[in-house]
């Protein structure tokens, strides 16, 4: 029986869109068969009998939707890696980055290594056993290495660091016996490796990284390889944008031979080996601000806008109008007198109504334009939110709407205007200062953003995510001791707050998930 036989060519499409723009996964026309296979075993676990139900569940953002993507990536990527793979690359890691790495370390004793798409485990095993051979005294040192997957199965496996001989074909026989014990008829990892490497669920397309709060910042070394392969160009550009910004300066990434080709690579400094190509990016500053590459950001929720170095940070706008139809798009909003829309006009020359403003009808435009900005469609976002400001010029919530599709979109000037205008209609809201210091940040601005991030501890004392915010600022710059006052600070918060309640924050942590994650940041400074 053919699956594919029950939809049609638009619907396929569709779905192919809906994942690529999802997980980044390009479905190749030969895989679309298997592709609507698993759709269908999908729809008959959690009893949906039409794909198009199917189709509008993923498209949604809830709770569910959020596990069947999960249940859906866990079938379209099933991963297969083995230990020390493509001996070339490794060997230039061992002969070469690494030792630069190591040698640039030697005073903070602290590396940081990604192992991004790191199916089971092999990769971010197979680089901590580098590590304490190429480092004699690796005890003394803070290492931390992130195995990261979008696959949750595989993720489970990694954690549990059980493998079969089949994972063990290239590893010489004496570094199996060495870092290895028997565990029935397979060998599991020691502890002391698995001390090491950390393992959590991440979706390259979705989850925003730089991420303080998933500790996936200041990163030495990113290693992505044989992941871009299944990602078409878009995809990868996004995600290469992210690992710029998420390296520390004179950081390196590392990915399958030809896995770059035919993308922008120009903000890294390339190297070519006989074994492979190194992208690192650049130790310089530009004019004693930190440099960063342009991104252009986007939130899934009514949280502030998250720029490059803030933990929710450099999601990256994906065009869907695609998928909507002409008729959902507002008509234009035209200023009086004027037969064409003036679009520079729109920060000056917004006109107020003439007639009584009715709370009804500027709470519906309003909720309108946040779903819109939810889902992304940012020109009829705006127009809706001009609809609002003119019934309600002198409401909190329109303009801070506006500042957050401006920035989305990457036009900065405007979003300071309108997060401006929020700060008169009430000066005391961090949210727009929380905005401008993103900005500020993605702008290379680093004080002015200190300056903001003072100012809203200033205004709400109890505000973790400052705290956490400015640590991190504060890292980047060297400052350590502050960086661990923050922290510290953050983490006394915690302590009085319940340990289940939920901090407000991109992630959703509980208080207790938050304290644990901060402690173990301030365990090797303690």
């Amino acid at each position: 029986m053919s699956f594919q036989r029950q939809f049609n060519e638009a619907l396929i499409q569709r779905f192919i869109q809906l994942i690529g723009t999802h997980i980044g996964l390009q479905i190749r026309p030969q895989e679309r068969e298997a592709l609507c296979e698993k759709i269908c075993f999908r729809m008959n676990v959690i009893s949906i009998y039409l794909p198009e139900a199917y189709y509008q569940l993923l498209e949604t953002d809830t709770y569910q939707s959020q596990g069947e993507w999960q249940e859906l990536a866990n079938l379209l990527t099933i991963g297969e890696s083995y230990f020390f793979r493509d001996k070339g690359q490794f060997s230039l890691l061992r002969y070469q980055i690494l030792p630069r790495l190591i040698a640039a370390k030697k005073q903070t004793k602290t590396l940081r290594i990604w192992s991004a798409g790191c199916s089971t485990g092999e990769e971010p095993y197979s680089l901590a056993i580098l590590l304490t051979e190429l480092i004699p005294d690796w005890e003394s040192w803070n290492l931390y290495i992130l195995g990261t997957d979008i696959n949750q199965e595989s993720i489970n496996k990694a954690k549990q660091g059980v493998y079969s001989s089949w994972s063990f074909r290239l590893l010489d026989q004496k570094l199996q016996n060495c870092y290895f014990e028997p565990h029935g008829t397979e060998w599991k990892i020691n502890n002391n490796i698995q001390d090491i490497v950390d393992f959590k669920t991440v979706n390259l397309i979705k989850t925003p990284f730089p991420n303080l709060l998933l500790d996936v910042q200041n990163i030495d070394l990113i290693l992505c390889r044989n992941v871009f392969v299944y990602f078409d160009k878009p995809a990868i550009s996004l995600v290469v944008n992210k690992f710029y910004n998420t390296l520390q300066p004179g950081g390196y990434l590392l990915t399958a031979h030809a896995e770059l080709q035919g993308i922008d690579i120009s903000l890294f400094h390339t190297e070519s080996f006989p074994e492979s190509t190194s992208y690192q990016r650049p130790k310089e500053t530009v004019g004693g601000k930190l440099s960063r590459k342009k991104a252009k950001v986007y939130s899934d929720t009514e949280e502030p806008i998250l720029c490059p170095s803030y933990p929710a940070a450099n999601k990256v706008k994906i065009e869907l109008a695609q998928l909507v139809p002409k008729s959902y798009f507002p008509v234009p909003v035209r200023e009086k007198n004027s037969n064409e829309v003036n679009e520079c006009g729109r920060l000056s020359n917004l006109e107020v109504s003439e007639k009584p403003a009715t709370t009804s009808s500027f709470q519906t435009l309003i909720c309108e334009a946040k779903t819109l900005f939810k889902q992304k469609y940012y020109p009829s976002a705006i127009q809706k939110t001009e609809q609002a400001i003119a019934l309600s010029p002198k409401n909190f919530d329109s303009y801070y709407l506006m500042a957050q599709i401006y920035a989305n979109l990457g036009e900065y000037d405007k979003a300071v205007h309108y997060c401006q205008l929020a700060l008169k209609i009430d000066s005391l809201s961090e949210k727009p200062l929380y905005l401008l210091a993103h900005i500020a940040e993605e702008r290379g601005d680093v004080e002015e953003a200190k300056s903001l991030l003072k100012k809203i501890i200033y205004l709400v004392p109890s505000s973790i995510l400052a705290y956490l915010e400015i640590s991190g600022i504060y890292e980047l710059e060297g400052n350590l001791s502050r960086a661990l006052k923050m922290r510290t600070v953050a983490l006394e918060i915690l302590k009085k707050l319940p340990q289940e309640s939920i901090v407000e924050s991109p992630e959703k942590m509980t208080v207790g998930e938050l304290s644990v994650h901060i402690q173990k940041m301030l365990q090797p400074q303690l």
